[in-house]
C-alpha cells in the first residue's frame, strides 16, 4: 500500500511507527457517514467556521465530565485545550 511517500505493509505484516495508519477495521466509516449527514443537516452554517481556538466547547464540555468522572478530581473545560493530534499539539508548545 503506498501512503504518501512511505510504501506501508498492511498491518498483519508488521506494525508501521513512522505513519499514523491505523487498521481499517478501526475506520467506522458507516459511523462517520451517519454523522456527518447529522451535522450536514443543520441549518447554522456558523459549525463551518474555524471554531473556539481551544477546541469546541460542547467537546470540552463532555470532556472535562469525563474526566472529572474518571480521576474523581474537578476538571474545568477551560482548562482543556484540544489539538489534532500530537504534532500539532507539539508544534504549539514549541512555539
Amino acid at each position: 500500500m503506498r501512503y504518501g511517500q512511505y510504501d506501508v505493509p498492511t498491518v498483519d505484516q508488521e506494525v508501521n511507527f513512522k505513519v499514523g495508519q491505523p487498521s481499517p477495521e478501526l475506520l467506522p466509516l458507516a459511523s462517520i457517514r451517519t454523522a456527518a449527514a447529522a451535522k450536514l443537516a443543520e441549518q447554522d452554517p456558523l459549525y463551518l467556521q474555524y471554531g473556539d481556538i481551544p477546541g469546541y466547547m460542547s467537546f470540552r464540555e463532555t470532556l472535562a465530565q469525563f474526566l472529572t468522572q474518571e480521576y474523581g478530581a474537578p476538571v474545568d473545560p477551560g482548562d482543556l485545550f484540544a489539538t489534532n493530534g500530537i504534532t500539532g499539539g507539539l508544534s504549539l508548545l514549541c512555539r
